[in-house]
């Protein structure tokens, strides 16, 4: 009887790792002045699905998703008063606003990089929201994996961001580096 259920969650994970398979990077032109690889098997998202999963006033340059919407990647740009060498600040800053939207945050990375000679502040985490109702420390709560880039160009300042589920972490972290480090902006 053990064998059978084995066999049957063995053929699960391979149907739903295969059903997943995040295939090779193609370079994507963002817009006029930003390029970068990004999953073959990502998709343009809606308007609509951008407008309910992300509450934002403001439009992103480019959202893609995995067909089955659980994987994303984002290109957002926002206006700046800061400069380059501001980097430091910079990247305090939007560490700490990163911290204030998870319960428990684990760093993977937290440094400010130079990519194609741009410097970028780049966080690499696991964020967790608990549900304070909850009777047990992490019943219903919600782990993601992100992958987030800042950088200024022309005055503004642009965010490279990818979010999964944190069970999917494993399968997209080095396609996402790859795809992190391919950003190119002129």
């Amino acid at each position: 009887m053990n064998h059978i259920r084995f066999g049957l969650f063995t053929t699960f994970l391979l149907v739903v790792t295969l059903s997943y398979s995040q295939g090779k990077l193609v370079r994507q032109k963002i817009n006029s002045s930003i390029s970068m690889l990004i999953a073959s098997d990502f998709f343009p998202m809606e308007t609509e699905k951008q407008q309910a999963k992300y509450l934002s006033d403001r439009t992103p340059l480019a959202m893609y998703s995995t067909p089955d919407a659980a994987v994303d990647l984002g290109i957002n740009v926002n206006s700046s008063a800061w400069e380059e060498t501001d980097m430091s600040i910079i990247h305090q800053f939007y560490k700490a606003n990163l911290l204030q939207l998870f319960d428990e945050v684990r760093w993977i990375q937290d440094t400010v990089i130079q990519v194609k000679g741009r410097t970028f502040a780049r966080f690499e985490l696991e964020g967790t929201i608990l549900d304070e109702n909850a009777s047990f420390k992490g019943q219903n709560s919600i782990t993601k994996y992100l992958f987030v880039q800042y950088t200024l160009f022309d005055n503004k300042i642009l965010l490279f961001h990818f979010n999964s589920p944190i069970g999917r972490k494993d399968y997209w972290k080095e396609s996402v580096l790859i795809m992190m480090d391919s950003i190119s902006i002129r």
